[in-house]
């Protein structure tokens, strides 16, 4: 029987690829790996293309209420597509008795940690291979008098 003697072995039972232990340091935990690609957009009411844009901040419709298409690829959750609607919250929130709405930062170590927000957040995911989706230009004389 020979013995390994190179200076890269691991201690018995353990792997080079083994997943951190819960007494480890949080900090030094490897990032949740996201792949996710999200880009502004409007939101029309009515089915015909001829309804009224009702949110879509970030490309100018005269509303407080924001919208983006998402498209999320996180690693081990099924891959998803939808838009989320973004409405800000009345700065009396807390003095109100509302309290403080916290929102999951994922950029804060592998599970990401709770920070205060002033949206109110709300995803709508579409189910995978059930919806068809398409994309048309708007007239935009109709929409920019």
């Amino acid at each position: 029987m020979s013995q390994s003697t190179t200076s890269n072995s691991m201690p018995p039972g353990h792997h080079a690829d083994a997943p951190p232990k819960a007494s480890e340091d949080p900090s030094k935990r490897p990032l949740a790996t996201v792949k996710s690609w999200a880009k502004p957009c409007a939101v029309m009411y009515g089915g015909a293309m001829d309804g009224p844009l009702i949110c879509g901040k970030a490309l100018g419709v005269s509303t407080d209420t924001n919208t983006s298409l998402l498209l999320s690829t996180t690693a081990d959750t099924n891959p998803w597509m939808g838009f989320q609607l973004e409405f800000p919250l009345d700065p009396n929130n807390e003095d109100e008795g509302f309290g403080i709405r916290f929102q999951i930062d994922r950029s804060l170590g592998m599970y990401g940690l709770p920070r205060p927000t002033e949206k109110h957040r709300v995803v709508i995911k579409f189910p995978r291979c059930q919806f068809v989706h398409f994309f048309q230009p708007l007239d935009a004389s109709r929409y920019n008098p």
